[in-house]
């Protein structure tokens, strides 16, 4: 909970949202990326939203229709987390 919460303080969300705009047409850089976006939004309603407010489900869907077949196998990651309420601090999760 404390990284996450340095990770939002610290602008992470737009800074990878950021580097995976810039990067859409590299593999590596962008599975890295939803790697690192499943990671912060686990359990951290706020990065979720944060994520969210970024529009990374738009950025999600423009990766999908680039790189098909096999894809980059990270991003299937961060939509389950994404997707998934799992921030018991949070009295109403956004997710649904």
């Amino acid at each position: 909970v404390q990284s996450t919460g340095t990770f939002q303080n610290s602008n992470g969300p737009r800074i990878i949202v950021g580097i995976l705009n810039d990067n859409k047409q590299n593999a590596d850089v962008l599975n890295s990326g939803f790697r690192v976006v499943a990671s912060a939004a686990t359990g951290d309603e706020i990065v979720k939203d944060s994520f969210m407010e970024l529009k990374v489900d738009e950025l999600i869907v423009e990766i999908m229709s680039i790189h098909k077949n096999p894809g980059i196998q990270s991003l299937y990651d961060a939509i389950r987390v994404l997707l998934t309420p799992d921030d018991n601090r949070v009295l109403a999760s956004q997710v649904s």
